[in-house]
């Protein structure tokens, strides 16, 4: 299919706003947020406009909608990790955040729009402030059980998402060439927690 030409496809109502979803992140890397448009949406996602007006207002509800998409998926690594140890749990998190940038890169994308449109930035910024509340209950529940040192929940939280952020923003533009070779999201989880976890300094013999 080419980008200027909608071959309209059958799907199950129920499958559109995603596929549209998907769609928008495609032409939103391909073109930019203030390029792209939804013709060219719909066009993508093989639906006529006029379908893709009956689950999005605009552009901007399309934005929000991916927004949202990030945070649910945010809720969902932290609910459903399952780990032996806090290492492997941490490790899984950012592995699974990692992964999911590669396949959605649309972080660099939002925080612009952010910047330029406060209603973006509004909902960006509660989607943030919902994800560092269920990661602060995890760190507050780690330090009650035993499995971490008592720290402040807000900091540690603000460390480690910061930290992701990072690499998020570095995983992006690898994927525009900005890195001689593609990152890895397990080497790099691993060696951040390591460092986390662990420290930079070397570890004095007991013996």
């Amino acid at each position: 299919m080419s980008h200027g030409e909608a071959q309209f496809v059958r799907r199950r109502p129920a499958e559109r706003p995603a596929e549209i979803l998907t769609a928008a992140e495609r032409v939103f890397s391909r073109r930019g947020y203030d390029r792209a448009t939804t013709r060219e949406i719909a066009a993508e996602a093989g639906v006529s406009e006029g379908s893709l007006y009956r689950y999005f207002a605009g552009k901007r509800a399309i934005l929000l909608a991916l927004i949202d998409r990030v945070g649910e998926s945010w809720r969902q690594d932290i609910e459903h990790i399952q780990a032996a140890t806090i290492e492997e749990a941490m490790t899984q998190l950012i592995v699974h955040r990692l992964r999911f940038v590669q396949e959605h890169p649309t972080t660099i994308l939002t925080l612009q729009q952010a910047v330029l449109d406060p209603e973006v930035g509004q909902h960006l910024d509660s989607m943030i402030q919902r994800g560092q509340d269920n990661l602060m209950d995890r760190f507050r529940a780690l330090s009650a059980s035993g499995a971490l040192r008592p720290v402040d929940p807000f900091v540690a939280e603000e460390a480690l998402a910061s930290m992701i952020m990072g690499l998020v923003i570095g995983i992006e533009l690898s994927l525009h060439g900005w890195h001689r070779e593609p990152l890895s999201p397990d080497e790099i989880a691993r060696a951040l927690v390591d460092v986390l976890m662990n420290g930079l300094r070397h570890r004095l013999s007991t013996s």
